[in-house]
């Protein structure tokens, strides 16, 4: 659309609006004066008309009321549920109805009606018996109906009226067209009227006076009217009441006419204002246009184009600066061939300096890789725990032939031995920061843990502490290395260790994606909300360990936040990456706990946008171990125990020798003696058995059972007491 185009629209819209908007509100002004006048006017013929009605016509309304309902009976309600709004029903005879208006009190009510209506000609009317016809019809009455309603008991709500008298009670073609319309249709005596929209009408039985506020419409057509209660006699008592009816065609409705008027202005407003609007756009937008034909003169790389406005406005000046800007840019063109070979040339240094920049970059990248790689192994050898790594770093780059990956995301593992058993201990990480500072993160990681592991299994040894006693120092060690980087570096992780004899877990939880338990087909969560914070923050922390028991055939999955963060869809808003978790778990449901599945369903479902890391720890349970000389089939020895054979469960555990067994098979053969009654042997061998492991609270509870049968009550309180504080410990 041109701007002479939008020009024109807008001052029209803007000049048009304004006029039409006054016109509509003065018109609805005038609209509400003459509503206001017609209003008052018929008030005043209402209350006039009633003031005519003497007491003997009072009475005589009371009386052809009580006769009417007399001659009616008793009114069904189904019948006047069956008049609809507007609508009218005769329940009186046509003989009752003759006999009624022929009484002389009806014919004077009749006359006072008449003479109400003819009082509103523009002559002047002498006394006489009036006929219902016009008496001329160069002058008709601006009244057109009169008539009085009364209420029925039948209609306690006043729904349903009785017309009790109308000056037009007659069938007759008043306006001589040789049709009866539907105001010139009778309207007798006993007439049932509803009423039910007419709340003006309704509302004068209470005793005031109501006009309309605008025109309504019933059976005989459309009116403006006024609504005037009549008393009895005495005055006490609102009787009936009487109606005076407008037509909307008559003299006094000239309110369309006006409509029209202002419509017909508006119309006319409308179309001066495009007229004026086109003639300013075409004065206004002529310099603008050539301005924009030489504009395209000049993209067609005519620069000897001149525009000639010799206006003194903006316009002007900016016309004569694109006259001094064409002629640059002409004078410009004609070295444009030598400055684009500088520059190009200017450019291909640059470039070759980037990509010098870059081989070094990636040099670095490949460096950091080189020193990396080694650290981020799968060092486990245990055949009861099962350990797999999946490596997906984002950062792909190119050093020479070769191709590589850089990012921040780490798993180890590795064995150890504690007093109760090997244990199998696992590491999964993610270093803050993209490419080279989440590698950095990443091979400090890697270099402290692989420490840590050679410290710690070096030899085959025996650590002498305990297994919480162990994760709780790494996790310190592990903390206070990335504090020396003042918050410049962290790390999230979950590091744990799995019992290889009988599928203890323990693990802390650094900020990192929960671990994932895979059992029998079913994934869940384990430790939804309970986390230390990342490694390297700058403030002290409570230590907090996660225990939990995994039975032979539970996958442990670890993972870092890649596995949750990948884009589902992408539109014009931009990408919508997955935030909810249990995403996760279908994918592992999908994949059967398997890595290789759970990746391939992983890129079906959407696109990675960080680095990907997932360690799997499958418990094969102790069976699985290397058996040898000094090894108990502990598996049959938990089945003999969950079957309660005790005594075959303690001759399998005592083909060993007792200095030969670990922590579970020393445990279970203290529990076999408990239960077939051997309490004192029982002592000595859980004795045993917490020197090996003082941290199992089953051990403890066992021990004050047997304390407590032996009748040694201070020791079982005591042994109960080292219980609870270890509950409480793996609680916190």
């Amino acid at each position: 659309m041109s701007f002479r185009t939008r020009l024109v629209i807008a001052f029209t819209v803007l000049a048009s609006g304004f006029t039409i908007g006054a016109t509509l509100y003065f018109f609805q002004v005038a609209e509400r004066l003459v509503y206001e006048q017609m209003s008052l006017r018929l008030k005043d013929i209402g209350r006039l008309g009633q003031y005519m009605l003497t007491a003997e016509d009072r009475d005589a309304i009371q009386r052809l009321d009580l006769m009417a309902a007399e001659a009616s009976g008793t009114i069904d309600q189904d019948r006047l549920s069956a008049i609809e709004e507007g609508d009218t029903d005769q329940p009186l005879s046509s003989d009752d109805i003759t006999a009624l208006q022929s009484r002389p009190d009806f014919q004077r009510l009749v006359q006072v009606m008449r003479a109400i209506k003819r009082a509103t000609r523009d002559q002047v009317v002498l006394p006489q018996v009036l006929p219902q016809t016009y008496l001329d019809m160069e002058d008709l009455p601006q009244v057109r109906f009169v008539y009085i309603l009364t209420a029925i008991p039948e209609s306690p709500d006043r729904t349903i009226l009785r017309f009790i008298v109308d000056g037009d009670y007659e069938e007759i073609d008043l306006d001589q067209d040789g049709q009866i319309g539907e105001d010139e249709q009778a309207t007798q005596l006993g007439l049932l009227y509803n009423v039910t929209g007419q709340d003006r009408l309704r509302a004068a039985f209470d005793g005031n006076v109501y006009a309309n506020e605008e025109f309504a419409t019933d059976t005989w057509g459309t009116w403006f009217s006024s609504y005037i209660p009549i008393y009895n006699a005495d005055g006490t008592e609102v009787i009936a009441v009487m109606g005076v009816d407008l037509d909307a065609h008559g003299p006094y409705n000239s309110l369309e006419a006006v409509k029209r008027v202002a419509i017909g202005i508006c119309v006319v407003t409308v179309l001066l204002c495009i007229l004026a609007a086109w003639l300013l756009a075409r004065w206004l937008t002529g310099p603008i246009a050539e301005l924009t034909r030489g504009a395209d003169r000049v993209r067609q790389r005519d620069f000897s184009v001149q525009i000639d406005v010799r206006s003194k406005d903006e316009i002007g000046h900016l016309a004569q600066a694109f006259n001094v800007m064409v002629a640059e840019i002409g004078s410009y063109s004609e070295g444009l061939e030598a400055m684009v070979a500088q520059r190009t040339n200017e450019l291909s240094t640059a470039l070759d300096d980037v990509k010098s920049l870059k081989n070094q970059q990636d040099a670095d990248y490949f460096l950091t890789t080189l020193l990396t790689n080694p650290l981020f192994r799968n060092f486990s050898k245990s055949r009861a725990v099962h350990t797999e790594f999946l490596i997906e770093q984002k950062k792909r780059f190119q050093f020479k032939k070769f191709e590589a990956h850089l990012g921040g995301d780490l798993c180890v593992s590795g064995n150890l031995r504690f007093p109760s058993g090997r244990w199998t201990m696992f590491v999964n990480g993610d270093a803050m920061g993209k490419s080279m500072q989440g590698a950095g993160g990443a091979l400090i990681m890697g270099a402290v843990v692989n420490s840590i592991m050679h410290r710690s299994a070096a030899d085959d040894r025996i650590l002498t502490m305990s297994p919480e006693e162990w994760l709780r120092e790494t996790y310190r060690e592990l903390n206070d290395v990335f504090r020396t980087f003042d918050g410049s570096m962290f790390v999230s992780c979950v590091l744990g260790i799995v019992e290889d004899a009988t599928g203890r877990l323990l693990y802390f939880n650094s900020e990192h994606p929960s671990p994932v338990l895979y059992r029998n087909g079913t994934a869940v969560l384990l430790d939804e909300g309970s986390h230390l914070p990342k490694l390297g923050m700058p403030f002290p922390t409570d230590f907090e360990m996660q225990s939990y028991q995994l039975e032979p055939g539970d996958v442990l999955l670890v993972g870092s936040d890649g596995k949750d963060d990948l884009v589902l869809s992408v539109s014009d808003e931009g990408r919508v990456i997955n935030e909810d978790p249990e995403v996760f778990l279908k994918l592992v449901e999908r994949g059967k706990g398997d890595l290789k599945a759970i990746h391939e369903e992983a890129l079906k479902t959407g696109d990675l946008t960080d680095d990907l890391s997932m360690i799997r720890v499958e418990y094969a349970g102790a069976a699985a171990q290397k058996s040898g000389p000094d090894r108990v089939d502990i598996d049959a020895v938990t089945e003999l125990i969950r079957a309660h054979d005790f005594g075959s469960a303690l001759a399998l555990l005592e083909e060993r020798p007792a200095e030969s067994l670990g922590f579970a098979a020393i445990y279970y053969r203290g529990l076999c003696l408990a239960r077939l009654g051997r309490d004192r042997e029982a002592a000595e061998t859980l004795q045993h058995a917490q020197s090996f492991d003082r941290e199992h609270a089953a051990v403890y509870r066992l021990l004050a059972k047997v304390y407590r049968n032996l009748g040694n009550e201070n020791e079982a309180r005591e042994y109960e007491s080292r219980a609870a504080e270890l509950d409480r410990s793996v609680k916190n």
